[in-house]
């Protein structure tokens, strides 16, 4: 502000002073010379007086004459109010609500104390319910409450059970701009007269039970509780944002990938211990290099000599000449091969060589256990009745899906494994194509077979030859006996290349490294029986990401998972003997469980696939539940069964010759 005041008077007469007259203490200055008066410091209209009337004199620096050259002019300054408080709950107690369900609250009413220290409309509330959570599933919670614009809080319904709810209420006043503040106000309903500890301070107070934990809090200790909920959560939110920050930046930036970093470090560790051993090698033959050129440098000098004094004189032969090229030629290997100066390749590697192991569990997707499936199928293999040509199977027997939804399947009575892509109206065959025998290019009645993607290869077991085969997937026409003497129906892989093969016959199920030759028994092999170490004829089988093997344990009717290492099984499935109730299985075929350890099994007599939840008592039929046939809704003893990345359903129809392939419901 700026006091605009003139002199006629020239020169110092007309040169004007400002100065307050009074009360030095207000919170402004002048400038004497220009009259700018100024704040010494910033108002709040809430603390501050709302107006300040100030007295300025005025008065020039020419000789006085009887006050003519003296004035003086009064400013009056109002503050006004600006929008910067929000609004607030003055009554904290008001935070946490308590009501007892033996009474009746019905359209009482509760002043929550709300204040907001601006005026006019700045300070004037409205009010409005942003949220209620409750920790009981109540139908009616978001018309439970209601709230008056005036903040009184009423209940339009009583409660009779004791329960908690969070109520998030709006705050907003009606400035420009507005200031807003959501505040949260529990409300606990119990019964007043139930007496418990509180197992936070162990005083004895009406209580109220937390579903979660089960233990009695008083009110006070109850918010508490939920409080520390609320920061766990809060924390693994944070924990959830930054995992998703690092998801993205992988999924954009694949070189930052863990494994990826794992490989980078493997390499450039490797070629640091050649590097290193490479150079240490060069320093030694350079330190000891000197001693045996030294001893060429002496031979070479003595074979110039004799050249030099036989030519001067002429007198050389044939057999001197020979002499000469052979001396010249052992110094040329001393030179490039000393004698004395070996180099040696240890039988220690300097290196592990390292390699990458998909796990087949990994390729399965999080199936929740409410997935649901298209009832009527489509026909993706087979389907064209039984026979020999690429559109038709004879009993097919097996399947394994790769990752870009390639099928193979072990054709049992055309003695093959046809490989059928995706979309595909044909299939072709990759494996034995010169009909029934023992040679090695040939198979007899193949019943299992899945890929080995480390070593490029099928593994393939043969009922009629008895024996599991190793075919590799690149141009071959021939496979190798791997396991001899055995009747194995069910192949499978873990992620550290361990086969796992069953012995329907030895109902055992044993696992193979490799070049091995012999296996270990990892279930059964206690003779044939219903114990939980005990098997009867175990078919397919199925190991998780941990090592767990699932197995199907044919002749009991039963799912056994078979936990690394244990000395026996549990029951996940079925075991209440043959039938077709949802706790029963018949002959199951066909097993695999998603990473929720949800197992899904190909209920051959049943023709169904039927679904177990972990730790279920019964299973629910998620296809097949239209009696065996050859409909698009119907299987015939179904023998195996997969899915793909997207959760869609493909089953191994036996009866009908065919690959039926369920999609996933979205809907």
């Amino acid at each position: 502000i700026k006091i605009n005041a003139s002199d006629p008077d020239q020169g110092i007469n007309g040169t004007i002073n400002y100065k307050f007259r009074t009360n030095s203490t207000w919170p402004f200055n002048i400038n004497e010379k220009t009259g700018e008066i100024y704040s010494k410091k910033s108002f709040d209209y809430e603390s501050d007086w709302k107006s300040f009337l100030l007295t300025i004199d005025l008065e020039d620096n020419g000789i006085t004459i009887k006050n003519v050259n003296k004035n003086s002019c009064q400013l009056e300054i109002f503050l006004e109010d600006i929008n910067d408080n929000r609004p607030e709950l003055v009554d904290n107690n008001q935070t946490k609500l308590f009501f007892d369900i033996q009474k009746s609250f019905k359209n009482q009413f509760i002043q929550l104390n709300i204040t907001d220290k601006d005026s006019g409309l700045n300070g004037k509330i409205k009010y409005n319910i942003q949220s209620i959570d409750s920790n009981i599933p109540l139908n009616f919670n978001q018309t439970l409450f209601g709230l008056n614009q005036n903040g009184s809080l009423y209940l339009t319904s009583d409660i009779h059970q004791i329960c908690l709810f969070t109520l998030k209420i709006l705050l907003e006043d009606y400035g420009y701009p507005s200031q807003h503040n959501l505040i949260q106000i529990n409300i606990a309903f119990a019964a007043a007269t139930v007496k418990a500890r509180c197992v936070t301070c162990g005083k004895e107070k009406s209580t109220v039970l937390c579903d979660g934990c089960s233990q009695p809090f008083c009110y006070n200790h109850l918010r508490d509780h939920r409080q520390e909920l609320d920061k766990q959560l809060d924390e693994i939110e944070v924990s959830h944002d930054l995992f998703r920050q690092t998801l993205t930046d992988q999924s954009t930036k694949p070189e930052t990938q863990a494994l990826v970093k794992q490989i980078d470090e493997w390499e450039q560790d490797s070629i640091a211990k050649i590097r290193q051993t490479a150079n240490d090698a060069r320093q030694l033959i350079l330190q000891h290099s000197t001693k045996y050129l030294t001893d060429i440098e002496i031979k070479l000098n003595k074979l110039t000599e004799q050249l030099r004094e036989s030519r001067a004189e002429n007198d050389f032969f044939e057999a001197d000449l020979q002499r000469w090229n052979k001396q010249l030629t052992q110094m040329n290997k001393e030179l490039d091969k000393p004698s004395t100066i070996k180099i040696q390749h240890g039988s220690t590697p300097l290196i592990n060589s390292i390699r990458v192991n998909i796990s087949v569990s990994t390729h399965l997707p999080n199936l929740g256990i409410d997935a649901k499936w298209v009832q009527q199928g489509v026909t993706v293999a087979g389907g064209n009745g039984q026979g020999n040509a690429n559109n038709q199977f004879s009993t097919p027997y097996s399947m394994y899906i790769d990752e870009d939804e390639t099928m193979y399947i072990a054709d049992r009575n055309n003695h093959r494994i046809v490989e059928w892509k995706r979309g595909a109206p044909n299939g072709q065959i990759v494996a034995g194509e010169n009909g029934a025998g023992n040679q090695d290019n040939q198979l007899n009645s193949p019943i299992s077979v899945i890929v080995d993607k480390v070593n490029d290869c099928f593994i393939i077991s043969e009922l009629g030859n008895k024996r599991v085969i190793q075919w590799p997937r690149q141009n071959s026409t021939s496979g190798q006996t791997i396991i001899s003497n055995i009747t194995c129906y069910g192949l499978t892989m873990d992620n550290e290349g361990h086969l796992y093969i069953s012995d329907f016959v030895k109902h055992e199920v044993r696992r193979w490294k490799m070049g091995d030759t012999d296996g270990i028994v990892v279930a059964g092999g206690n003779g044939l029986g219903n114990r939980l170490d005990q098997l009867y004829q175990p078919c397919n089988i199925f190991v998780d990401g941990e090592n767990s093997l699932y197995i199907s344990d044919y002749g009991n009717h039963r799912v056994m998972k078979w936990v690394k290492d244990a000395k026996e099984g549990i029951v996940v499935a079925g075991g209440q003997g043959s039938g077709n109730g949802l706790a029963q299985l018949s002959c199951p075929r066909g097993v695999v469980v998603d990473q929720l350890g949800n197992v899904y099994i190909a209920d051959f007599n049943n023709s169904r696939v039927i679904r177990w939840s972990k730790g279920a008592a019964q299973g629910s039929i998620i296809v097949g539940d239209n009696k065996r046939g050859e409909g698009a809704n119907q299987l015939n003893s179904p023998l195996d069964l997969s899915f793909d990345q997207q959760g869609n359903l493909y089953v191994l129809d036996f009866g009908n010759h065919r690959v039926q392939k369920f999609n996933i419901d979205s809907s």
